[in-house]
């Protein structure tokens, strides 16, 4: 198992000291985030690739994925075509570069699937051609939904590619539609690329309402070893906040 965060977890102005903070207080890797103007974002500043690779290498620390913000409001689903255009710019972008700095997963926020229609063509088509490139260049688009663990599946099979997975987070179906977070990881098993761990409605690891000894179980029960990424308030000191966080993750699995 690897242990992750995403680095608005931590208050350093600079992702530069994002990734020194996660290095010394002893994390794996760190998950970077792509905001809405998505073109301040390292990835596609001039040079920035370059300078994330350095980072990385020099603090030991991985960039474990690339959380893709930016796609959430411009995705397929997007109901003006040059919002959807964007979008598809900034994910085929995020694949090139991804794959270049060998960064195995990306965060896919998609919102707003129709629950009584999840096999929309726009969606099952979108993710397949941008599925494939992503396959071609050994990247895993991992989407995060709206939708539970038996429409996901099948979303996933009407797509057909093992580059197109979930990434599962413990409290987002819990608190928003009352999917039990441990039987959601159960029923997904290996379709779950990577794992966000959080509780609810802002709260610390283990002071809200998400069951994490079941979770854990859960975790153990279908072998899942990729990483838990942690996605957590930061409290009044969110490195001191982050190591309580680190610990409970490695008693939790």
């Amino acid at each position: 198992m690897k242990y992750g965060l995403r680095d608005s977890v931590l208050a350093s102005p600079s992702l530069d000291e994002k990734f020194a903070a996660a290095a010394e207080i002893g994390f794996d890797g760190l998950e970077v985030l792509v905001p809405r103007d998505f073109e301040t974002c390292h990835l596609w500043r001039p040079g920035g690739i370059e300078e994330l690779r350095e980072m990385a290498a020099r603090t030991g620390v991985e960039i474990c994925s690339i959380s893709l913000g930016a796609f959430s409001r411009l995705s397929f689903l997007a109901p003006d075509p040059g919002m959807r255009r964007t979008g598809e710019k900034i994910l085929g972008e995020a694949i090139e570069a991804a794959s270049g700095l060998g960064i195995p997963v990306i965060l896919v926020p998609m919102f707003s699937i129709p629950v009584d229609d999840p096999l929309t063509p726009p969606l099952i088509e979108g993710l397949r051609r941008f599925g494939e490139e992503a396959g071609r260049r050994r990247v895993c688009l991992a989407i995060e939904t709206n939708l539970g663990a038996e429409a996901l599946l099948r979303v996933l099979d009407a797509v057909g590619l093992d580059s197109v997975r979930v990434y599962q987070d413990t409290a987002n179906n819990l608190m928003r539609w009352g999917y039990d977070p441990a039987e959601e990881i159960r029923r997904l098993g290996k379709a779950i690329a990577q794992i966000h761990i959080k509780d609810t409605d802002r709260n610390p690891l283990g002071q809200g309402r998400v069951n994490f000894q079941a979770v854990g179980q859960a975790i153990r029960e279908i072998g899942y070893d990729g990483y838990l990424v942690l996605e957590t308030p930061r409290g009044d000191d969110p490195e001191a906040m982050a190591r309580r966080h680190l610990r409970f993750m490695k008693e939790l699995v």
